[in-house]
């Protein structure tokens, strides 16, 4: 006889809702969904997949609840947008292209390396100055050389704003 399939508690608050899932290893999560989708997703038994770099998604058989929700077609992701991969819901998870969904990436801590800078600059041994650069669509744009890194971090700041219109 097969066993029965487990489903996840699901707590509905208005126009919201909550799918707790139970983890042995990381104790108790709710991922948090727009109750409309209810449907697509109360029939699965959702687990916690860590993906690497401290990132954490709802997961089950080959499929992130998210990619359900949104219906993501293959070559494009979602973007959580406020970078918390337990928030599903529809506002927080369009679906975009990679190189749009690179551009609302959080800083990383660089203060391990030699030359620790800010998002986009870099230090260039050879001038003693601090360059700013983005990677857009697949193209480096050069901005510029600075003094110090305060200045360079302002233009790299300016910079993403220009041309990372969908950076949060």
């Amino acid at each position: 006889m097969p066993r029965p399939i487990k489903r996840n508690i699901i707590e509905i608050e208005g126009n919201i809702a909550f799918v707790v899932i139970e983890s042995k290893k990381y104790g108790q999560i709710k991922i948090i969904i727009d109750s409309e989708d209810i449907e697509k997703i109360k029939d699965i038994n959702w687990s916690i997949s860590n993906c690497g770099n401290g990132k954490f998604y709802a997961y089950s058989n080959g499929i992130f609840m998210h990619r359900l929700i949104m219906n993501t077609p293959k070559g494009f992701v979602n973007d959580h947008k406020n970078h918390n991969t337990f928030d599903n819901t529809k506002l927080n998870i369009p679906i975009v292209t990679r190189s749009r969904n690179s551009q609302n990436r959080k800083s990383g801590d660089r203060t391990g390396r030699k030359y620790a800078t800010p998002r986009n600059v870099y230090f260039k041994k050879q001038t003693g100055k601090y360059g700013v650069s983005l990677q857009v669509e697949g193209k480096e744009i050069h901005i510029g050389y600075f003094e110090n890194m305060a200045i360079a971090e302002q233009n790299a700041i300016a910079a993403r704003e220009r041309y990372m219109p969908y950076v949060s």
